[in-house]
Formats: C-alpha cells, sequence, structure tokens
C-alpha cells in the first residue's frame, strides 16, 4: 500500500512559556508577535521558515507543558477510493521511526519490502479475471510468514514506553476531515525531549506493521459489536445523502471492501 499525506503546514500549541524577559513579558524569537486579541490574552503567535506555525500561551499555576500538534491533512484530502488513509497514517504514527521501536532497522526494512511484495502480488491475483485459489491460498500463508518475520524485529511499544518514562499524561491522537492531531503533556523540565522525538517521529516515520493495523481499524469500522460493513445501511445511506460533500460523503474512518458512487 503506498501512502503519501499531503501536510502544508502544523500548528503547535503549549503551555507554560519556558522562557520571559525581565519585564515580565516572554523572550521571543525575532519575528513573533503577542496576538492582542480579548478573548485569547497572552498567546503568542510565531511562524518559523518551515511553515511552522507556534502558539504559545503562559500558565503559571503549573509545572508542565502541553502540546497539540495539528496537520492541515484530514479524510477530505483522501482521494476517492483511498478513504480513512489519514486515519491509518495517525494509528502509524505510533508504530515509530528507523530507530524507535526498531531492533535491526536494515534487516526489517528487507522485510517490509518482502511482505509489500507478496501483498502486490495477491492483490493483482484478486483482481484477474479468474483468481486461483489455490495460488492465493499460497500467497496469503507466505504474506503471513513474511509479516511474522517483519514483526520479530520490532521493539514492541518503545515509543509509549520512552514517554511514560518521560513521566506523559494523557498522550493521544485524533483524525477529522480537516485535520489530524497529536496530543501530550510533560513534566516542564521534558520540553526539549518532545522536539527529539517528535522531529523524528515525522522526518522518519517507518510503516510497519501497516497492513495489521489496516485490520484493526476495520474492525473499528465493522463495530464493536461485529456487525458486517454491509449490515452498517445507516453509514451508506448516510454518505448517499451527503454524496456531493467532501466533508460529509465519507466517513473520516473510511470504507472498505465497497464504494459508493458519487452520482
Amino acid at each position: 500500500m503506498k501512502l503519501k499525506m499531503f501536510i502544508p503546514a502544523l500548528l503547535l500549541t503549549c503551555a507554560p512559556l519556558c522562557a520571559a524577559g525581565n519585564a515580565g513579558k516572554p523572550d521571543l524569537p525575532e519575528g513573533s508577535v503577542m496576538e492582542n486579541n480579548d478573548k485569547y490574552p497572552g498567546v503568542v503567535s510565531y511562524t518559523l521558515k518551515n511553515g511552522l506555525k507556534l502558539l504559545i500561551l503562559e500558565k503559571k499555576f503549573t509545572p508542565t507543558v502541553s502540546f497539540t500538534t495539528i496537520f492541515k491533512v484530514g479524510n477530505v484530502d483522501c482521494v476517492s477510493g483511498k478513504t480513512g488513509l489519514a486515519h491509518l497514517f495517525e494509528h502509524i504514527a505510533f508504530k515509530g521511526t528507523k530507530t524507535i521501536n526498531a531492533k535491526n532497522y536494515t534487516l526489517e526494512k528487507q522485510k517490509l519490502d518482502e511482505e509489500e511484495k507478496i501483498e502486490q502480488a495477491i492483490l493483482a491475483e484478486k483482481n484477474s479475471v479468474s483468481p486461483d485459489q489455490e495460488k492465493l491460498k499460497a500467497l496469503q500463508e507466505e504474506f503471513i510468514a513474511a509479516q511474522k518475520e517483519a514483526e520479530e524485529l520490532v521493539e514492541k511499544d518503545e515509543y509509549w514506553k520512552i514517554y511514560n518514562n518521560l513521566g506523559e499524561s494523557g498522550m493521544n491522537a485524533f483524525t477529522s476531515a480537516d485535520y489530524t492531531g497529536y496530543v501530550v503533556s510533560l513534566p516542564a523540565d521534558r520540553l526539549e525531549h518532545w522536539f527529539i522525538i517528535e522531529s523524528d517521529r515525522f522526518k522518519n516515520p517507518v510503516l510497519r506493521e501497516l497492513y495489521k493495523e489496516r485490520s484493526v481499524i476495520m474492525e473499528e469500522r465493522r463495530g464493536k459489536r461485529g456487525r458486517s460493513e454491509q449490515d452498517n445501511l445507516g453509514s451508506f445511506k448516510h454518505g448517499r445523502a451527503f454524496r456531493r460533500s467532501i466533508h460529509h460523503h465519507n466517513p473520516v474512518i473510511g470504507w472498505s471492501g465497497w464504494t459508493i458512487s458519487k452520482g
């Protein structure tokens, strides 16, 4: 599965502000501005050269720093037939990088490539005029074996363990039609750790356990009671009712196994 997401910019909010000048005002980088908004007093807005926009609000009543990282990409950016990719990437973003959650990334990359090659062969056979069921069975068994070999090279939940050791609170993520967000709070003296981990997280992501996570999301799609997608007529009718609206036509979690006509 090829996964490409368009991320034009992101928004970061955090509290408290780490440095303050002698006059009681924050010591800001050159080019930043303090917003004069009675509704949001004390908010500092600064845009970096790479397009990253920072919104910073100082709160003095707790020695913590809270981050919400917002990417301007959501399900509305997913092309027809590939709905739910933004939500899938939200899950995959917790699977680590070339150094986090990895025992031996060089070898793991080879195994992931093998897994992808077999998956493409399975799709090609399924989409052929007369799928060979015996061949499909053999390919699926080969895929399971390759997937297991790749998983053996994964340091399970290392990303979460790192944040737990740093004293995280409320770490989570969400996807909407227009945005994808990641949140976490840390002790104030862990701010630098957050910058190091998160820059690596989005600069060097590894799409490990991709198909396994896709299966997890498909179970979410079916619902906790295990009902089939075809039985979920409410979602289908909702999609048809809003088929001319790119925001409401497709559910954020995406469709699987069937499509709705654009009409």
